[in-house]
């Protein structure tokens, strides 16, 4: 699979068709926001806001780019058509209305390239960066040439086990993280593990405590791997959740854990991001507030794990945040879905600055069930988003991505891509260069559920660059954004295989593809564009009232000798399609 990209960006031109060796070049305990603080040239501000995904090592890629381009003569850059970094600009206007912001708005049309699936190997590199037609002759584009490893594997675990995060490990692969259920079938056991770039696990462990815990997320930061999600009380205390936080070095040594929660009060985290101040910000839902069922939850805490400030989001119903991330200028963006009655629910995006102080919150939908799935900066005070959606496109449900600008009189512009089936995107993965992985899933391509990968140019109008539906004979699902950037320069998904030899468990399914989503092997079948993507003409913006009040937690500090980690065998690894 090949797409033209711009010239100033292309690999090609700036190492022909060769990674720079960084490896050397990198401290192991160098921190990712130690090297945008000291390459800050080379990052521009909403990259280094976007971090959750990226490792030392993949950043030292582009740190080593960077460093190279610099180096170049005034005559090759002239050639090759640099230009220099655009300028950043601000956010959305600041507010603290309790009322969402309403009014209408169009959508816009996106285009997509043409992609072709492609086998490459990922190590396969050429000796001209240009394109040849129909002649023979050059068109004198430059190819983007994939990298990375990339394997499609199933594991035999023998009991239900649910990924629901992953994020780069700067030794290679990626750390996963989620819940496999107990032998008894009574209790879940939270799981966090190391999975190499040829799919071997390296290091696994699961939370062997008496109530139920999972992992709905994990952050790798600098030498630290946090997993992040729930611990359930016991029904002596009501039989609710606190919010889990436990620490690991990169080689899975067990550090400790903290728990966030009220005794009388229901708490859930779905994500975690890392801060550029070295602290942690969480998003989920809580019922301590009371405006609802139960309303969004942010939290942000320090680099000790200290509380700073936590907030609720919400209106009559059950609101949840299931994904945020960090603004150019330090405020937190969070996005999920705003119930507006029992079955219909709105995208929801709240920000809020650094202090814990509202900036604006912002509602958008159709009548229809909607979530918005993940959020980014963006220039301009833009922002890209991804979700899900039954209010347009082609079936139950499809995904989408857009454009949200919040500043005076709010637009969104969305486009649409599914089939008859239910279509989702869950994950918006980073990659810079104004460019995002974007990890879903896919259910109109096979009948059944397949694992989706796309990824977009932002560099103007959102397009498509490429769109790949992985279809094996097996039944994946992915319940929760499951993607990552490996530090090799591959995408990777995570998703659950249901075993129907198996009582129905469901098995972990790693999918490790290069850099433009191809893999080395014909099964799963690569279906390449197998979505249109559809612009969206009516969009509305209910104006629903939303309330939003603090949250008062009490931190509990469990040792790493309290409620051991111990080794979970993942089983047997083989290739998905055997």
């Amino acid at each position: 699979m090949t797409a033209p990209i711009h010239t100033a960006e292309s690999r090609v031109a700036q190492h022909g068709n060769r990674l720079p060796n960084t490896r050397s070049r990198l401290p192991k305990q160098a921190s990712v926001f130690a090297l945008m603080r000291q390459n800050a040239e080379c990052y521009p501000t909403r990259m280094r806001s976007l971090v959750r995904h990226v490792s030392p090592l993949a950043l030292a890629l582009g740190l080593s780019a960077c460093a190279d381009n610099a180096a170049v003569s005034a005559e090759t850059e002239s050639e090759t058509g640099t230009q220099p970094a655009d300028t950043e600009s601000g956010a959305g206007t600041s507010g603290s209305s309790a009322t969402t912001m309403g009014g209408t708005a169009g959508g816009t049309t996106s285009g997509k390239t043409e992609t072709e699936t492609s086998n490459a190997d990922a190590s396969t590199t050429t000796d001209d960066a240009s394109t040849s037609d129909d002649t023979g002759g050059s068109t004198g584009e430059p190819v983007e040439v994939p990298v990375g490893a990339s394997g499609a594997w199933r594991y035999d675990v023998q009991l239900s086990f649910f990924m629901y995060d992953m994020a780069a490990h700067p030794d290679g692969g990626v750390v996963v993280a989620g819940m496999v259920d107990t032998t008894d079938g009574n209790n879940r056991d939270a799981v966090i593990a190391h999975v190499a770039d040829d799919g071997t696990v390296q290091w696994s462990l699961r939370k062997d405590a008496v109530p139920n815990e999972q992992f709905f997320s994990v952050v790798v930061a600098g030498e630290t791997v946090y997993g992040v999600g729930l611990s359930r009380r016991d029904v002596g205390q009501g039989n609710t959740n606190q919010v889990l936080i436990s620490e690991f070095d990169l080689d899975g040594s067990y550090a400790g854990s903290v728990l966030f929660g009220s005794p009388t009060s229901d708490e859930h985290a779905y994500e975690a991001v890392a801060l550029s101040n070295g602290g942690l910000a969480i998003s989920g839902y809580t019922d301590q507030t009371g405006f609802g069922d139960r309303d969004g939850l942010l939290m942000v805490l320090d680099e000790a794990l200290a509380l700073q400030w936590a907030v609720g989001v919400g209106g009559a119903f059950e609101d949840s945040l299931f994904s945020l991330t960090e603004d150019d200028d330090g405020g937190l963006l969070g996005v999920g879905l705003l119930r507006n009655s029992a079955e219909v629910s709105g995208n929801l995006v709240t920000k809020y600055d650094t202090s814990g102080s509202p900036v604006f919150t912002f509602e958008f939908g159709n009548g229809g069930f909607n979530i918005m799935r993940g959020i980014a900066p963006l220039d301009g005070g833009r922002y890209l988003i991804v979700g899900q959606t039954s209010d347009w496109g082609a079936g139950g449900m499809d995904g989408y991505f857009g454009v949200l600008e919040p500043q005076g009189d709010p637009v969104v512009s969305l486009s649409t891509l599914g089939g008859a089936q239910f279509e989702a995107l869950r994950e918006l993965i980073p990659l810079g260069d104004d460019r995002f992985a974007v990890a879903g899933q896919a259910g109109s391509v096979s009948m059944t559920e397949d694992a989706w990968l796309l990824r977009l140019d932002t560099s103007d109008v959102p397009t498509v660059d490429f769109n790949v539906v992985y279809d094996s004979p097996r039944n994946q699902r992915m319940v929760f954004g499951v993607g990552a950037a490996r530090a090799d320069g591959g995408l990777s998904v995570g998703l659950h295989d249901v075993d129907e030899s198996n009582d129905m468990t469901n098995e972990p399914v790693i999918l490790h593809t290069d850099s433009l989503g191809g893999l080395d092997q014909a099964c799963p079948t690569q279906a390449a564009d197998a979505f249109a993507a559809v612009p969206v003409e009516d969009i509305v913006t209910p104006g629903t009232t939303v309330s939003q009040g603090s949250v008062n937690f009490s931190r509990t500090t469990a040792s790493a000798t309290d409620e051991p980690f111990v080794a979970f065998d993942w089983g047997t690894q083989a290739a998905l399609c055997e």
